[in-house]
């Protein structure tokens, strides 16, 4: 499972400082509700003022988030593309880590992997 390769610093040059302390904010408070990832896009729900849909995408050059949100417009990297990037990186953080860890942290790892169903 490889993850973003996005600083804080990266993502508050993308979002722009104040949206990213409020995006922090989000992630901390633990209002993202959750992601899930497809090849290289990653879809999570955050909520906000409303339950919004955020849509990251990245690869080895680029990283670009989308939301429904009015303040995105479909488009920019708001608060909760910044909160779901977060919320992603430390799952992927902790999916590594896990995988690298005694018996029972790899064995977590590996059911971590699969799906509810299987």
């Amino acid at each position: 499972m490889s993850g973003p390769d996005i600083s804080d610093d990266s993502l508050a040059a993308l979002a722009g400082e104040a949206t990213f302390e409020r995006g922090r904010h989000l992630y901390q408070s633990g209002h993202v509700m959750g992601w899930s990832k497809a090849g290289s896009t990653v879809t999570s729900a955050v909520h906000g003022d409303d339950l919004y849909e955020v849509t990251l995408t990245h690869n080895s050059r680029r990283f670009e988030g989308s939301c429904d949100c009015p303040a995105s417009e479909g488009f920019d990297f708001c608060e909760h593309c910044v909160a779901a990037t977060l919320a992603y990186r430390e799952g992927v953080a902790e999916q590594q880590r896990l995988e690298t860890g005694d018996a029972d942290q790899r064995i977590h790892a590996y059911l971590n992997r699969l799906s509810r169903e299987e």
